[in-house]
């Protein structure tokens, strides 16, 4: 990860051609290894939240990339990935807050984190840095915490991945 964030960091450009420079280009040879790293094992999946999610974006207007892919040149992996169904079209969302650069927003799922907490960033420092990576190449990266469905009825449920999709930015607008 600290490759990753030193070739795509914009504050990092300086240090990464001084990297490139040193030793006729050996020193960043050897730091950047991306065929000898395995990346993110899997995808944190919590199905239930991420179906239910889906569903809900896909009747908004966004449409679930089948089967999520693995980005960042294959590094990470996601639980799900949602792009507007017609890229071309004005958003109809937030002021168009929620389509990012490249038309894809990302959903990461905090499966432990507790339902009466906040949702906030990410604590794990990997994290955070598989968010700030995924947002400099231009997605828009959400943090989803599913155990606010723990022990809710269907009615409940769907009440509350309509709350997501408002929070996220991802309702369409009557």
């Amino acid at each position: 990860q600290v490759a990753l964030s030193v070739l795509h960091e914009p504050a990092a450009a300086v240090a990464l051609e001084a990297m490139r420079l040193a030793d006729a280009g050996d020193l960043w040879e050897a730091v950047y290894q991306p065929d000898e790293v395995p990346g993110e094992a899997a995808a944190s999946v919590h199905s239930e939240a991420v179906q239910l999610l889906a569903s809900a974006a896909a009747a908004a207007g966004w449409q679930p990339v089948e089967p999520a892919p693995r980005l960042f040149d294959g590094f990470y992996n996601a639980s799900l990935v949602l792009r507007r169904q017609t890229l071309g079209e004005a958003s109809a969302l937030d002021g168009g807050h929620a389509q990012s650069a490249a038309g894809e927003v990302v959903v990461d799922v905090d499966a432990g984190g507790a339902p009466w907490l906040p949702v906030g960033p990410p604590r794990d420092v990997r994290l955070r840095l598989k968010h700030r990576h995924l947002t400099i190449m231009g997605y828009q990266v959400v943090w989803l915490r599913p155990r606010a469905l723990d022990c809710l009825d269907d009615g409940a449920k769907g009440h509350i991945v309509e709350g997501w999709l408002r929070d996220l930015g991802l309702a369409a607008h009557p």
